[in-house]
This record gives C-alpha cells, sequence and structure tokens, in this order.
C-alpha cells in the first residue's frame, strides 16, 4: 500500500511540476529584471557648471567621465548654475559642481582656486556619499599641500631654492602614484556588505532564496493533508501520518530542486559566474530541502490553503529582508540585522553565494541541513500527534480498532 501511495503521490507531484516551472521562471526573470534596473540606475547624477570655453576643464571633465570606477559611481551632467539649482531643489540631481574660470590655470600658478559642491537640503544618500567624496578630495589635496610647504621650507633652509621646481614635481608623483594604487586596491578588492557579499551576488542569492520558498504556493496542491476520513483509511492499511509527510517532503524536495537546476543554470550562463558549478549541486539540494520541509511544515498546519500561502508569502520576504538580502546591511538597524542572521533565509543565502560566487563549501552549510531536520521532525511530531488524537476520536465513537 506504501508503493501505491508514493506512486499516487509522485502523480500529483508530476502534475504540479509545470506549474512550478513556469512560476520559477517568472520570477527568475523579474529579478533579473530588478537587478538590470538597480545597476541602471544606480548612478550617481551629478549637475557641472562649468566656464565657457574652458577646453582644460571640458577635457578634465571627459577624462573623469571614461573613469572606469567612478563612471560606474557617478553620471555628469553639463548645465548652468540657474538651471542646475533648480534641478537640485527637485532632487533631480544629488550635487551640483560650480567650477570658477580659470581654474587649471591657478592650480598650475600655485594660487588660491576653490569648487563649490552645492548639496541639497535635505541629504539623501547619494548627497552624503558625494559630501564624502568631496571631502576626501579636500584632505587629499591639504595633504600635498602640506607636503609641497614642508619641502619648500626644507629645502630654502639649506639653501637650495634651485631644486623646488623638481621637489613640486616628485612630490605629484608620489601623490599621483597614491592615487593609482587606491584604483587598483578599488579593483581588486569590490565594497561588500556587512554579509560579506557583494551587490549582485547579495541580490541573486536572496532572489533564488526567496524564488525556491515562493515556489511552493503553486505547489499547494499535492502538499495539502489528507482529510480525516482518508487519514483513517490510510492508516488502517499501514500508510501513517508520519510517512505521507516524509513522502511529501522528499517530492517536493526532488521538484524544487529540478526547478532550482535550471534556475541555477540560467543564473550561471546569464551573469558570467565562475564558480564551481558541481559544488553548486548539493548546496542546492540542503536549500532545497530546507525550503521542503518549512513548506510542507506550514500547510499541515494550516487549515487553509490562503493562509498558508500567505505564511509563505511573508516569511519568504522576511527570510531575505532581515538579514540585508534586499538592502545591505549597514543600512538597516543593528539589532534588526542580528535578528535576520539567526533565520534560515541567511544561511540559505550564504550557502549558495559560497558555492556559485565562490566555488568553495563553508560551515554556513550545516544550518540549512540542520534547520531543514528541525522542520521536519516538527512535521513528523505534529502528524504523529494529530493521527493519534484521530484514532482516538474514531476508537471513541466506536468507528474503528
Amino acid at each position: 500500500m506504501k508503493k501505491m501511495y508514493v506512486a499516487k503521490m509522485a502523480k500529483r507531484a508530476g502534475k504540479a511540476l509545470p506549474v512550478i516551472f513556469f512560476s520559477v521562471a517568472v520570477m527568475l526573470f523579474l529579478v533579473f529584471a530588478c537587478m538590470e534596473a538597480f545597476q541602471t540606475n544606480a548612478g550617481i547624477r551629478v549637475g557641472v557648471v562649468m566656464p565657457p570655453e574652458d577646453r582644460l576643464m571640458s577635457a578634465l571633465l571627459h577624462y573623469m567621465e571614461d573613469t572606469n570606477r567612478l563612471s560606474d559611481v557617478c553620471e555628469f551632467e553639463m548645465m548652468d548654475e540657474k538651471a542646475g539649482r533648480e534641478e537640485l531643489e527637485r532632487g533631480e540631481v544629488s550635487a551640483l559642481v560650480v567650477i570658477p574660470e580659470g581654474l587649471i590655470e591657478k592650480v598650475n600658478r600655485n594660487e588660491e582656486a576653490g569648487v563649490r559642491v552645492l548639496l541639497p537640503e535635505e541629504r539623501t544618500l547619494d548627497a552624503g556619499m558625494i559630501e564624502e567624496f568631496s571631502q576626501a578630495g579636500v584632505n587629499l589635496v591639504l595633504s600635498a599641500k602640506a607636503g609641497s610647504y614642508t619641502a619648500y621650507d626644507l629645502y630654502r633652509r639649506y639653501g637650495a631654492g634651485g631644486s623646488v621646481k623638481q621637489v613640486a614635481s616628485d612630490i605629484g608623483k608620489l601623490y599621483l602614484s597614491f592615487l593609482m594604487m587606491q584604483e587598483r586596491m578599488v579593483d581588486d578588492h569590490p565594497l561588500r556588505d556587512g554579509n560579506g557579499m557583494s551587490d549582485r551576488g547579495r541580490l541573486m542569492t536572496a532572489g533564488l532564496t526567496c524564488i525556491l520558498i515562493l515556489a511552493g504556493i503553486p505547489a499547494a496542491g499535492f502538499m495539502r493533508p489528507a482529510d480525516d476520513a482518508l487519514a483513517m483509511q490510510l492508516h488502517r492499511r499501514g500508510v501513517s501520518a508520519v510517512f505521507m509527510q516524509l513522502t511529501t517532503t522528499a517530492l517536493l524536495t526532488a521538484c524544487l530542486c529540478g526547478a532550482g537546476l535550471c534556475a541555477m543554470a540560467a543564473v550561471y550562463g546569464v551573469m558570467g559566474l565562475k564558480g564551481n558549478f558541481a559544488l553548486s549541486l548539493p548546496a542546492l539540494f540542503l536549500v532545497c530541502f530546507m525550503a521542503a520541509s518549512l513548506l510542507t511544515l506550514l500547510y499541515s498546519m494550516s487549515r487553509h490553503a490562503a493562509g498558508a500561502a500567505l505564511a509563505v508569502f511573508l516569511l519568504a520576504l522576511l527570510f531575505v529582508f532581515l538579514p540585508g538580502g534586499l538592502f545591505p546591511s549597514y543600512v538597516l538597524p543593528r539589532g534588526l540585522v542580528n535578528f535576520g542572521r539567526l533565520l534560515p533565509g541567511y544561511f540559505s543565502m550564504k550557502t549558495l553565494y559560497l558555492a556559485l560566487w565562490r566555488g568553495r563549501a563553508g560551515w554556513e552549510w550545516l544550518y540549512p541541513a540542520g534547520y531543514g531536520i528541525v522542520f521536519c521532525a516538527l512535521n513528523c511530531a505534529y502528524a504523529a500527534s494529530g493521527e493519534k488524537n484521530r484514532v482516538k476520536r474514531v476508537r471513541m465513537r466506536g468507528g474503528g480498532r
């Protein structure tokens, strides 16, 4: 009888499999679209007011726009000061840079020169970044000036005034080499959030985790537990409630692994990942097992499919939002992030990130497996308790042995 029950449930799972695949494909497309929109709109729009017919400043601005790392962060747009102030008030630009006339000539003559950086009254995250960039530039210029003045005084004190020009050139090269070193360091060490994940990796692993959990909603048809009458008939024929829940969990894990494998292959192809694809398979299995155990538990405890679907949706969002999956962890309250790092969604994200982006395993892999075992044990205990009460009620009514 158990073989017949497994075959019957496998047939029901097979009917739900196309819907699961279609749902995963649609959700994965939405994740890719959101990531593309995030990368397209990630630039900080900065207005630049320049004096007319200043070829040197125009060449410098074009050089800045062609710099890889700067062009990834900022989008410079030429405008007049009046229009720039209006756009700054409307929040259409994050900052307005006003460059005075003859700036390059004054710098070459070692004369005092300044650039005004106007920020909106209501500070935004982009404006705060521009302010930090400006302050960093000011500090660098002050450091360079202090080094130059110190060298001038030293050479004049020892009567070596004829070499001051060469000293100024050497100090300029020194600070320029420092800037080049910073550029290489940014290339070699991309910025990561507090979870140790890059932005692309964080968003994609959060999307995959959320997709695998939400994929249980279209699979509700074969996850709903049997009614009391059918459950008693199966019990009399040797099919226990625990066996039914374990069968459902195993079949749902297989369905999620199939859909997740296709999604993971799409992620590899679209994003050009260089991780270990073979190592990603056990990581995917652990996450799918955790998700399947949780979904089976929720649907077995819920009396209404709509309530279970709502619970799945809310948990999926909380699992990826609280640990900093949708937004970087440093912009969320620290207590909220610390709590989110105890949830299974965080460890699912870390497991997928290590496999897809790092190509290695880690101790974080133990947590999805542990959570899956806990959810499965709770599901079995709940099913066994329900079966015991059901048999007890039937015996009290005199309807069974």
